[in-house]
């Protein structure tokens, strides 16, 4: 197998989908993102808002770092494309943070190939582990919605 063919390849598929969102992002534009978002069951339309501050200053840095994070690789094109980004930029940043997750991942699974048995033993812990952090990610963040529910109706009720 031709490593850097894979590389290169698994590099541009990624970038093809960043553009895709991209693009649905410029084409929702960001008030009927905002929208859209703050109609979704425990999202706050302030906090998405606050987010999307913090993207428009930190764009660039948040679209390559934001490639090295599950989940967020996908979701960052999204704001960038309702923000704007330039294309060229958010371009360079998307293959640079792409290509350096995707070498991550192909060049470990490289070297790691041959020691299937000695990884086989430490996947089931690795996974309970990510299980677990999605968990009290989840609980911790279920829970600060509720709270902020319940202090926004006792405002609303003291008035």
């Amino acid at each position: 197998m031709d490593l850097t063919l894979v590389l290169v390849l698994a590099t541009a598929g990624s970038y093809v989908g960043a553009l895709v969102l991209y693009w649905l992002g410029a084409v929702i534009g960001f008030d009927r993102t905002v929208r859209w978002f703050g109609k979704l069951p425990l999202v706050d339309e302030d906090d998405f808002r606050k987010a999307a501050s913090w993207f428009h200053r930190h764009g660039k840095s948040a679209v390559f770092f934001g490639r090295l994070v599950p989940v967020v690789r996908s979701l960052i094109s999204l704001p960038a494309g309702a923000d704007r980004m330039h294309l060229g930029t958010f371009s360079l940043f998307t293959v640079l943070g792409s290509g350096l997750w995707n070498s991550i991942l192909v060049l470990g699974g490289a070297a790691l190939g041959t020691q299937y048995e000695r990884v086989e033993a430490y996947t089931e812990w690795i996974d309970r582990a990510v299980y677990l952090a999605v968990v009290v990610i989840v609980v911790a963040f279920v829970v600060r919605r509720v709270r902020r529910g319940r202090a926004a109706a006792r405002s609303t009720a003291s008035e």
